[in-house]
């Protein structure tokens, strides 16, 4: 089984689909749902996918409550919530208030194991709430860690050989200083997409999860002095991702209304 994380900070907008009253909508559940559906539907004999949807319990958060909208709302995606496909987790009344993504993912995973007590062989794979990474495309990250004999963390990257970058959106910021830096930027890995798996069986303990985590979500420079150390136990794959989410698109929106 391949469980998938991902962990929400009022996302509300995210997880309901565009709409009228909700113009940054991404439908990010029920797109993630059907990625993770058709990636393993020719080989479910082997293979089957869980996805969390793991809450920081911020304060006047409602993501779950979104998200259980959605399946009220569609009944051909209730079955996931029924039978246990879709985890909607929330972090436990003891944790501080508006945990970052790296603690929430933290309780969640603990919480995760000591429930549904993943095996040995399970696969552990982070993702961000959006939707700029493609998770049918979680088999590239699933393939260098079969190939590295499960002894490997496996990150997607923007900047190795098959990355595949969306159109962005026109005269975007970010994209035009991205491409005055290129000369720099070319030169360090972009570690930071939305794509990260690693072998479950390998973590024998809570401290080393607590060691992952820091790994995943420490700020690129220490991230990529780190990898430079262990460079034999990661491999990076590239993946087609977009440039473009609801934030950007409404950051964008209300730029240009302002210069309007």
């Amino acid at each position: 089984t391949v469980w998938v994380f991902f962990a929400t900070y009022n996302e509300r907008e995210r997880i309901l689909p565009r709409e009228e009253n909700n113009p940054y909508g991404e439908d990010t559940l029920r797109v993630k749902i059907d990625q993770l559906e058709n990636l393993f539907k020719d080989y479910k004999d082997v293979l089957d996918w869980r996805l969390v949807v793991a809450d920081n319990r911020s304060e006047g958060d409602v993501t779950l409550k979104a998200a259980r909208e959605i399946f009220d709302r569609y009944d051909n995606y209730k079955k996931y919530l029924d039978e246990k496909k879709v985890i909607l987790y929330k972090v436990p009344g003891f944790a501080p208030l508006s945990l970052i993504k790296g603690g929430t993912l933290l309780f969640a995973m603990h919480d995760i194991i000591n429930i549904y007590r993943p095996k040995e062989i399970d696969l552990f794979a982070y993702t961000d709430c959006d939707t700029t990474v493609r998770l049918d495309l979680l088999g590239t990250l699933i393939k260098e860690v079969i190939q590295g004999e499960r002894k490997v963390v496996a990150i997607g990257s923007r900047s190795v050989k098959g990355a595949v970058p969306a159109p962005p959106a026109p005269q975007d910021p970010e994209t035009i200083i991205a491409n005055i830096l290129s000369p720099i930027r070319d030169t360090l890995r972009s570690l930071l997409t939305g794509g990260k798996i690693v072998d479950w069986g390998k973590i024998t303990s809570f401290e080393q999860l607590i060691d992952l985590l820091k790994g995943w979500f420490k700020e690129a420079e220490e991230e990529i002095n780190k990898i430079k150390e262990i460079e034999d136990k990661v491999k990076e794959a590239g993946l087609t991702y977009s440039q473009v989410n609801s934030r950007k698109q409404e950051l964008l929106t209300e730029l240009r209304g302002k210069i309007d």
